[in-house]
């Protein structure tokens, strides 16, 4: 009975693994297909809203402004969704660096002093003579946990302020312990707030995925319910752990604990196998791959029966005039109707333009051509644009 139990529980885990896998396969491939028209409507949208032309009236304008924000607030979702996505999965990279704290702090006040000063808040952002100068841990996730409750904090308050302390805890109460942090190793952020704050039956479910303070929330004050989900999670990859004090009408403290050096945990947490992880495909040798162009290559792109000599026929861009000393950007892109898109705006700000409509040939004109910037795709035929940018970085 035991080994018929013992079976059954390995049958659930691997479908439970091929599932895992399916769904982080389905979003891959989804948010590519939603990003390459969310990115044209988003180009789009915004040269019509500048109206350079001067052919628009006022209300028109405003329209494509709408159709901006709009675009935006879903690509934010969809990044979200991945971000989660990448977290359940074990596939989230991070990249610990030594972080200035001083340096850090200056472009976070950057980035939300302009937002408080609209709408009549103080923003303060206070360092302890205690906090260490430097720390070591992701500073892209770091900046995203903050920008989080940063947000959070600004929009759920109407009036007072919203302020950022730094600081080493004087003490570690015993969930803080816990998650692996000790006293003199670890640094707080804590966002506090005068705003609506969370009551005590919503603090229990603030967490969860696509969750707000309440049901009327999402409509008053817009998102999406996943910031505090992905802040947790991240904060658990980074070796740390968040903490919430609040009540209902008297504003709510977050507090964000991190080590000071992260980088034994980061190795643990990012080592561990990557059951969802969708297998990209191999490069393959190309037999002529140090020779001249033009180069005929297969792309393996799933069966498109496009070859990739057709479709540079059809490109239009400038390599017959890239001369000497021309400034040019190769993008590497292989949807021709955003790439174009690309070609006008790069024209706009007065440089030439290269078009790649696949990695393998993007990486003949990088090492051929020498670009002065490249505008990669990730959603690529045949290799994708992570094993493009890998290859780069190695020449």
């Amino acid at each position: 009975e035991l080994k018929v139990a013992q079976k059954e529980i390995e049958k659930k885990a691997q479908d439970l693994e091929m599932a895992s896998r399916y769904k982080s396969e389905f979003l891959a491939n989804m948010s590519h297909e939603l990003r390459t028209p969310l990115n044209s409507i988003l180009v789009l949208s915004q040269i019509l809203s500048n109206n350079k032309s001067g052919n628009l009236n006022d209300k028109q304008i405003q329209s494509a402004k709408t159709i901006h924000s709009s675009g935006s607030s879903l690509l934010s979702l969809i990044n979200e969704i991945l971000d989660l996505s990448k977290i359940e999965s074990g596939k989230l990279e991070l990249n610990e660096e030594r972080i200035a704290i001083a340096d850090f702090l200056r472009e976070i006040d950057d980035i939300f002093k302009p937002l408080a000063v609209e709408k009549g808040l103080d923003l303060n952002i206070n360092v302890s003579q205690a906090a260490p100068l430097f720390i070591h841990t992701d500073s892209l996730r770091l900046q995203q946990i903050l920008r989080n409750l940063l947000s959070n904090a600004i929009k759920f308050t109407h009036d007072g302020s919203v302020s950022l302390n730094i600081e080493t805890p004087s003490s570690i109460d015993e969930n803080i312990e816990k998650a692996g942090l000790t006293k003199g190793q670890t640094i707080m952020f804590e966002v506090y707030d005068t705003g609506i704050g969370i009551s005590d039956q919503q603090q229990k479910v603030i967490f969860e995925a696509f969750t707000q303070a309440d049901g009327t929330t999402s409509r008053k004050y817009g998102g999406t319910g996943l910031g505090l989900t992905i802040s947790r999670n991240l904060a658990h990859i980074l070796g740390g752990e968040i903490t919430l004090e609040s009540k209902q009408g008297k504003g709510t403290t977050f507090r964000l604990y991190l080590p000071v050096k992260t980088r034994q945990k980061i190795q643990q947490l990012t080592s561990k196998p990557e059951m969802a992880e969708v297998a990209a495909p191999k490069p393959v040798p190309q037999k002529n791959e140090t020779k001249a162009f033009p180069v005929k290559m297969s792309t393996g792109n799933g069966g498109r029966n496009t070859s990739d000599n057709a479709v540079l026929e059809n490109v239009k861009d400038d390599r017959k005039i890239i001369n000497k000393g021309d400034k040019f950007i190769l993008i590497i892109e292989d949807d021709p109707n955003f790439s174009q898109i690309l070609y006008d705006l790069a024209h706009e700000r007065g440089f030439k333009c290269l078009i790649a409509p696949n990695g393998e040939t993007g990486l003949h004109y990088a090492d051929y051509y020498k670009p002065d910037a490249i505008i990669l795709d990730i959603g690529l035929p045949g290799i994708d644009g992570w094993q493009v940018m890998d290859r780069l970085k190695e020449n």
